[in-house]
């Protein structure tokens, strides 16, 4: 009798653990998000419900500041844009303790441009927005910290009437009023500021680009007191040419940076990572070495285990172009493993986050759409699941979609000659064309058709795949 016990234990714990098991796989996945036009994300954030938020930029309207809010397997739950001046984009999101969000972006791309402020509520509603110049000719956000409380940071590039830059320090209350706009740097060549965090110290740290000379410069780390005075400033130089684009501080107060530096070797760009310590002295830094260029956007701290580091990489073979680059690292910089994911066409990854279930998530750019990546902690994805327009490698991506009627599609896994049937709403085609080789992206041009709903199939010997595309004039 005992014996059976024993054996019916073991089965319900063997059981306990597949279903754990399970849940894990379950909740990896590969995204390429093209609704609405969505073809790049800036940020991702992992919310309170267990989902994730992103914000980015989409084709509609000239360039419209994009966000997306997914479940934890990335299904879209709800799409909201949200349209400036002109070219706009949202670069950082965040959610605060009401489970609304804050949204730093660019207003109006170009020598009017502003910091963009937005504040939504949970289903994405706008409940208010601002534009914010602290005076400047042009300024140009960048990042806007994690753990924002009743004060709103922001960094970038700011431009007087010459022509070179400083790096800005813009702080706006809880309803976006400025409270402070400052500036770093000196008179002589450019300042840049890339990424921005809340120091242990009530203060704030700034990394970017120190220009030093013409072609000339270094990483930048800024680092304030709370009342946003200067404290400290390093340059760190590997070569001709390099910079910081994400910060971090570490739990020994500390700070780690990751960025780019200039391979003269190669004439060309690798992986940077810089670990000081509290007052800013190097204690290592790591050069990634490749063949070709390669660079990082994004850091996170992995518990006390290093880091977590993502950006873009070129492939050895040219006519592949780059892929979006994973790199795990030990607490002294060392790698761990790196990962590639090719996307469709090239890749980039722009921000990631070390997430609850001890994995990470990355957002990028593919196609160009929207590339949205949930590993496990070891950089796999070993299960995907998508609807509609989140799927994963998708076998056809068309963009911008809605689109004025000239499109670019592109086919994937079809290697021979295929069909092209363009259909109305009401089932019959209006459209057809045999297309003998598609290698990257092909033209398709529906500007003769009116505003409506159409479905696009592409018919080959194989396969048949099909897309609804907007024309929206």
């Amino acid at each position: 009798m005992k014996q059976k016990k024993m054996k019916k234990l073991l089965l319900v714990f063997s059981l306990i653990v597949l279903s754990k098991s399970t849940v894990a796989q379950a909740n990896t996945f590969e995204k390429i998000i093209d609704t609405l036009g969505c073809n790049e994300a800036d940020c991702i954030k992992q919310t309170y419900d267990g989902g994730y938020v992103v914000c980015g930029v989409s084709f509609y309207n000239n360039n419209d500041a994009a966000i997306l809010k997914l479940d934890s397997i990335g299904n879209i739950q709800w799409i909201k844009l949200y349209g400036g001046g002109g070219m706009d984009g949202a670069l950082r999101i965040e959610q605060l303790p009401d489970s609304g969000y804050m949204v730093l972006g660019i207003w109006n791309s170009g020598l009017g441009q502003k910091t963009w402020l937005i504040r939504l509520n949970i289903n994405g509603d706008t409940l208010w927005t601002t534009k914010l110049s602290g005076g400047a000719y042009k300024n140009e956000p960048e990042s806007m910290p994690t753990g924002l409380a009743n004060k709103i940071p922001v960094t970038g590039l700011y431009l007087s009437q010459n022509t070179d830059y400083d790096v800005y320090l813009l702080i706006a209350d809880s309803v976006g009023a400025i409270e402070k706009f400052r500036t770093y740097g000196d008179a002589i060549y450019s300042n840049e500021g890339y990424d921005i965090i809340n120091t242990f110290t009530n203060g704030f740290s700034i990394t970017g680009v120190n220009q030093t000379g013409p072609f000339l410069g270094g990483v930048y780390l800024i680092k304030t007191d709370s009342l946003q005075d200067t404290v400290w400033t390093r340059t760190y130089f590997n070569s001709r040419l390099s910079g910081g684009y994400s910060i971090k501080q570490t739990p020994d107060s500390g700070f780690v940076i990751a960025g780019i530096t200039f391979d003269t070797l190669i004439s060309d760009y690798n992986v940077y990572l810089i670990k000081t310590n509290s007052i800013g002295d190097t204690m290592f830094t790591k050069v990634y070495k490749h063949p070709k260029e390669s660079g990082a956007k994004s850091i996170d701290i992995v518990d006390s285990t290093g880091y977590i580091l993502t950006g873009s990489i070129a492939n050895p073979f040219p006519q592949l172009n780059y892929n979006l680059l994973l790199i795990r690292a030990n607490e002294n910089g060392d790698t761990l493993w790196t990962r590639w994911y090719a996307g469709v066409g090239s890749a980039q990854g722009n921000y990631l986050v070390t997430t609850k279930d001890k994995g990470f998530i990355c957002t990028g750019t593919t196609g160009p759409a929207m590339y949205i990546i949930k590993t496990d902690s070891l950089g796999l994805v070993y299960a995907s699941s998508g609807i509609n327009d989140a799927v994963a490698k998708p076998d056809m991506v068309i963009y911008p979609n809605p689109g004025d009627g000239l499109f670019y599609m592109k086919v994937n896994n079809i290697y021979s000659s295929f069909t092209v049937t363009v259909s109305n709403a009401m089932g019959s085609i209006i459209k057809s064309e045999t297309i003998n080789s598609c290698d990257d992206y092909c033209l398709l041009d529906l500007s003769a058709f009116s505003n409506g709903l159409y479905t696009v199939t592409v018919q080959s010997e194989r396969k048949s795949v099909s897309k609804k595309v907007i024309v929206l004039k």
